[in-house]
C-alpha cells in the first residue's frame, strides 16, 4: 500500500518507526503492517512515498478504511483497490543487479 506525504513532511519521514503505523480493517480490527520501505520509489519526485506490504485484509474479504503513521491520519478514496480496474496477473522478481542493468547507465541522486 503506498503512502503519499506531502513534502513538509520530508524531515519527519526518516523517523518513522514500523510499530508506529497502523492500518483499521472496515471490520475493526487491524491490518498487520510487516514491513515498509522507500523503494522502489528513488526518483526525487517519488521519494515521499512509504510503501507498506503486510495483511491488509483482502484475502479474508476485507478493505482498509484508515491508515496512521506517527499520529498523522488518512481515511478515504484510494484505499480500496479490489475491483477498481487492472489486477496484476503476472509479475517477474528482478534482483538488483538485474534491474541495475535494465536502467541502464542511469544515476541516482541521493539528496
Amino acid at each position: 500500500m503506498p503512502c503519499t506525504f506531502s513534502p513538509g513532511d520530508r524531515d519527519d519521514l526518516s523517523n518513522i518507526k514500523l510499530e508506529n503505523i497502523n492500518v483499521t480493517l472496515d471490520d475493526g480490527s487491524m491490518g498487520v503492517v510487516s514491513f515498509a520501505s522507500y523503494v522502489p520509489a528513488i526518483e526525487a519526485n517519488e521519494r515521499l512515498t512509504l510503501l507498506l506490504l503486510g495483511d491488509f485484509g483482502y484475502r479474508h474479504g476485507k478493505d482498509p478504511v484508515k491508515v496512521m503513521i506517527e499520529g498523522a491520519s488518512y481515511e478515504g478514496y484510494g484505499l480500496k483497490y479490489k475491483d477498481t480496474g487492472e489486477s496484476l496477473m503476472f509479475a517477474t522478481f528482478w534482483n538488483a543487479t538485474a534491474h541495475k542493468d535494465l536502467e541502464g547507465p542511469g544515476k541516482i541522486n541521493k539528496n
